[in-house]
């Protein structure tokens, strides 16, 4: 099992020397891509109507991807603060933040 720390370090502190933090690093470049490519094809109907399904899928595991990362970045006891609205624009005047959350 991994450790909290582990993860928030895999996850948040992207090290050239870590080979599962590279990898997770990768892992999100490449997820992060396929998800534009995606945006972009679904706006052309007759592409949007042919692949409906993979769009909603590859939409599906992104979502659940990225919600996981949440987790793994903030700890179970920090997601529903950061979450909250208040502290959303609290944080908005940090751009790092902005693009985290």
């Amino acid at each position: 099992m991994i450790s909290q720390k582990r993860a928030f370090e895999i996850v948040e502190i992207g090290q050239a020397d870590d080979r599962t933090s590279r990898f997770c690093d990768i892992f999100f470049f490449i997820l992060i891509i396929v998800n534009v490519i995606a945006v972009c094809l679904e706006t052309v109907d007759s592409i949007y109507a042919d692949y409906k399904t993979i769009f909603k899928a590859i939409e599906f595991i992104s979502v659940s991807i990225f919600a996981l990362n949440m987790r793994c970045e903030f700890g179970p006891r920090r997601l529903p603060q950061i979450l909250r609205m208040k502290t959303r624009l609290q944080n908005a005047s940090d751009t790092y933040l902005v693009f985290q959350v």
